[in-house]
């Protein structure tokens, strides 16, 4: 009768145990994995004595266990055969061996890293949906491969319990941890394999959204979308990657770094509101972020600290007419039904530089001290502007409390949108997900909401579409007081909205855009800009060219049209 599996024969010979253990067998002659215990802790060998997994000595490879064996006798034997080269003996058989600890301890340390980081998170989130018992060691009834999150074949596999029903509402359960826990969005789980001796559920990554994207492919979601939506790019399967200002959040927050898209990002989401009969703000210290939004009739354009410090002081003298106007005509349930006026998207672009810029104009220009009225007006419409059709678009290379304003503040951006973000900006911005794995490829967002975390490939619109699109719909018309905005042309059409005054109105069709005032900066302000080295190279520039001045700021600062430095830079930089 033949011994049964797993069980040493009698009478194994001195010999057959002294050749495994020089080609590092296990002693019994019994081979040892991990995939044969089941979800209660059981083994699948009836002979098998111990319970929760085999230790990571029987788990090791045949070599190493024959490493280490011939190790442990040779060193000793080195040092009582040849005591005249202990050095050399340490130094030939104890360094490469401590080599490979080192070795070893990093490897340890990294999946120490990936089970406390990965598995034992889903298991906490699982046990429960399962019932499983806590003290159950996740690797027994949890298969999460170190690089599931780069490699797009990789599966996820949970073993439930025998007595798993597989409700639709555990399915959905299940399947909304894995995605929170692991960051994986839309996972394609496959429920076929629930019946049998051992369950099991398996979990891949859905189809990447496609390589690149242009405005004509998401100009029919666009058009179609309604006028809080807008599209972002195409997600999953080529789905329309959308946020909505009404229903996800009113702000957003953009956080990259520098040459990672952020403006590409905000125009395209201030072009499709512009087409959707909005307004837009910009801030804009850099000058020129935005060139395709200068002009246009619908855009406040501000640059100096002294026009950015008007915008937003007056935006917020507009949060307080226009919830005055919602006063005026809400209903016991607190639904406003007066037409409060257009929507106005904020665009605070470079906030990491723009509020270092206005404290030091509001101490140093103006002589006074704490924050500047124009950096508290901002916090005033993250508070305030919801409800009247006022959003926030912050853009920063890192949006912490001191560039976004206060951190009760930041709280209101409901929407991030990341590239590739590093560990400490995601921790900063949205811990309570998990950080996908990066792409490293262009154009490729991190969409972040309280609810998910989706992966969107970016729409590219370039400028002279971006232009031609935010006055191809609905085109409003800014208040008469609204600053830093270009003169328009004869208005066709003008239809007063109610309960808001006569001076505010919305412009159906197409509207002449007419090039307004040139957008004036003095020399020190192209600097800061980046358009010069330095105030001196500027003023030589000036003169050697004969830049001609449009006029002075009362400090006798010449005003030199920004267009045309910008043409004269980018002319100087083709010729070389």
């Amino acid at each position: 009768m033949k011994p049964s599996r797993g069980t040493k024969k009698s009478g194994t010979s001195v010999s057959v145990l002294a050749w495994r253990f020089a080609t590092g067998q296990h002693l019994d002659g019994r081979k040892r994995s991990d995939s044969t215990f089941f979800a209660d802790g059981t083994h699948a060998d009836p002979h098998y004595w111990g319970r929760g997994g085999e230790s990571k000595w029987a788990l090791l490879a045949g070599w190493k266990r024959a490493a280490i064996r011939w190790t442990c006798l040779v060193v000793p034997a080195g040092l009582l055969w040849w005591r005249t080269g202990t050095e050399w003996v340490l130094a030939l058989l104890i360094g490469p061996y401590a080599g490979y600890l080192g070795l070893r301890a990093v490897a340890s340390w990294q999946e120490f890293g990936h089970y406390r980081t990965k598995l034992l998170p889903l298991h906490y989130a699982l046990a429960p949906v399962l019932e499983i018992p806590m003290a159950t060691k996740p690797r027994t009834w949890l298969d999460v491969p170190h690089d599931y999150g780069t490699r797009p074949d990789a599966e996820i596999t949970v073993y439930p319990p025998d007595g798993f029903t597989a409700s639709d509402r555990d399915k959905e359960a299940v399947t909304r941890a894995v995605t929170a826990k692991l960051g994986i969005e839309a996972p394609e789980p496959d429920w076929s394999k629930l019946a049998g001796r051992k369950p099991k559920i398996t979990f891949r990554k859905s189809e990447p959204p496609p390589a690149k994207v242009g405005f004509a492919d998401i100009r029919h979601a666009i058009e179609a979308a309604q006028s809080h939506e807008i599209v972002l790019g195409l997600g999953k399967k080529a789905q329309a990657g959308v946020v909505s200002v009404d229903n996800d959040s009113p702000h957003a927050g953009i956080s990259m770094g520098s040459g990672d898209g952020k403006s590409t990002v905000a125009r395209n989401i201030g072009a499709q509101l512009l087409f959707h009969g909005g307004l837009m703000m910009v801030l804009d210290y850099k000058l020129i972020s935005h060139m395709w939004a200068r002009g246009l009739p619908n855009v406040a354009y501000a640059g100096t600290p002294e026009e950015i410090e008007a915008s937003l002081c007056w935006l917020a003298q507009e949060v307080t007419r226009r919830n005055k106007v919602a006063l005026a005509g809400a209903d016991v349930e607190g639904t406003v039904h007066a037409d409060v006026g257009p929507r106005i998207l904020l665009v605070a672009e470079e906030l990491n530089a723009t509020q270092n810029v206005l404290k030091a104009w509001w101490h140093r220009e103006m002589g006074e001290k704490g924050r500047s009225p124009g950096s508290e007006a901002l916090d005033e419409v993250m508070f305030l502007g919801r409800q009247v059709h006022i959003n926030v678009l912050q853009i920063g290379q890192r949006l912490s409390v001191k560039a976004s304003g206060s951190g009760d503040a930041r709280e209101n951006l409901g929407v991030l949108i990341f590239s590739d973000p590093t560990a400490a900006a995601w921790k900063m911005l949205a811990p309570q997900h998990a950080m996908p794995a990066a792409t490293g490829h262009l154009g490729r967002l991190q969409v972040v909401t309280r609810k998910a975390v989706r992966e969107i490939q970016g729409a590219y619109l370039t400028g002279e579409q971006a232009r031609e699109f935010a006055t191809a719909g609905t085109v409003a018309i800014p208040r008469p007081d609204m600053p830093c905005v270009s003169s328009v042309g004869p208005v066709p059409v003008r239809t007063a909205i109610e309960n808001s005054g006569a001076e505010q109105g919305i412009v159906l069709g197409q509207v002449p855009v007419v090039q307004g005032p040139p957008a004036a900066v003095t020399l020190r302000e192209a600097v800061n800009a980046g358009l010069f080295r330095s105030v001196d190279a500027a003023r030589k520039t000036a003169q050697r060219y004969e830049f001609q001045s449009v006029g002075e700021r009362p400090d006798k600062s010449k005003l030199y049209d920004l267009g045309d430095l910008h043409a004269f830079i980018a002319e100087r930089a083709r010729t070389r």
